[in-house]
């Protein structure tokens, strides 16, 4: 996993924002839990967001108190998708709570429920929830995007047509990117936005997922 120097974006969870990952999927997502993404606040309150693939292999977004939008389709082993999961607060209190999933461009059915405690004590890790780490992908990520704001539709097809090789600072939304990671499958993931919340890798595979406490 990668571990960076500090946690600089923990007012994020807690409002509007919106991840992209680009990520692929291992030979086995059904039998464990696995996370592509996780960021806690630290507190108890509404400050904590996660992205997964649930032991049904299907992709769950989820905020803190439990409130999570499931996709109704099972992701394929062994494949590249793109997802984007957005929140919007000021929806929280209704269905599906102001949560919104876009893979490979197209704005997914799914199912609103709550349960699950997702709580990280105030780590930001991707591919895994926490530093042990707990839940980690058996697959490979990509590609981190994290913004501080809700994208629309057009806005999560823009950087699903950037592509794998694309750069997501050239997107209409960067100037809210807060957070920009790139698997150059090197010991260091740097950090392309303007936080320079760079990780160093500790352990290994590198390409499998980092955490970011």
């Amino acid at each position: 996993f990668v571990l960076t120097a500090d946690d600089i974006l923990d007012t994020v969870p807690g409002a509007d924002h919106s991840i992209s990952i680009w990520f692929t999927t291992g030979s086995d997502i059904t039998s464990n839990l696995q996370v592509l993404f996780a960021h806690d606040d630290g507190s108890t309150t509404d400050g904590a967001t996660m992205i997964m693939i649930g032991d049904d292999g299907k992709l769950r977004f989820q905020v803190w108190d439990g409130y999570k939008a499931t996709m109704s389709a099972v992701l394929s082993t062994n494949t590249l998708y793109h997802v984007v999961c957005t929140r919007d607060l000021s929806e929280y209190g209704g269905s599906p709570f102001g949560l919104k999933q876009y893979l490979n461009g197209v704005a997914l059915s799914y199912s609103a429920g709550g349960s699950q405690n997702n709580q990280s004590t105030g780590a930001l890790c991707i591919g895994a929830r926490d530093r042990s780490p707990i839940s980690p992908l058996q697959g490979v990520i990509h590609e981190v995007a994290y913004f501080n704001t809700e994208l629309t539709s057009a806005e999560a097809i823009e950087l699903y047509s950037l592509g794998l090789s694309g750069d997501a600072l050239t997107h209409s939304k960067s100037g809210n990117i807060v957070g920009y990671w790139k698997n150059q499958d090197s010991g260091t993931w740097t950090d392309f936005s303007t936080n320079s919340n760079d990780g160093t890798v500790s352990g290994s595979p590198v390409t499998k997922f980092i955490n970011s406490p």
